[in-house]
């Protein structure tokens, strides 16, 4: 039975560090390749989104080619633009649906690297915990 529950902590400590490491390492990915190769363009604010921390703008913009995308932009300080309002984006013209507001500094992708490093600890702590259950 113990070594039952202790599989079952493992696997799920494996599954929740993924779904981290995915949201941190390869948004910062994203983010660098939107610095690099990224294409500015004009993006129309559609609605808003309430999540606890704060209100997004839900942005609506067309790649090259004409195809209309949604971005959800983050929560950000100041104003947030009003409904029909535009907005400065940047997306890969390779895969239009990776976006992000403009402009794409360079403390935003540390700050995503440095969530991966720190989720990557804490799932190495919580490991090691377990194992030791």
């Amino acid at each position: 039975m113990k070594l039952l529950v202790k599989t079952f902590l493992v696997l799920a400590l494996v599954g929740i560090w993924a779904g981290l490491l995915r949201f941190s390492f390869w948004k910062s990915r994203d983010l660098r390749r939107l610095q690099r190769e990224g294409v500015r363009g004009a993006a129309t604010c559609i609605g808003h989104s309430y999540p606890r921390s704060g209100v997004c703008a839900v942005l609506e913009y067309y790649d090259g080619a004409g195809n209309r995308h949604v971005l959800t932009g983050p929560v950000r300080p100041g104003p947030t633009p009003a409904i029909g309002e535009k907005t400065e984006i940047v997306f890969d013209p390779r895969t239009p649906r990776i976006a992000a507001l403009w402009p794409v500094t360079p403390r935003m992708v540390r700050n995503r690297l440095a969530g991966g490093v720190a989720s990557s600890l804490l799932f190495a702590a919580c490991l090691y915990a377990a194992l030791q259950f």
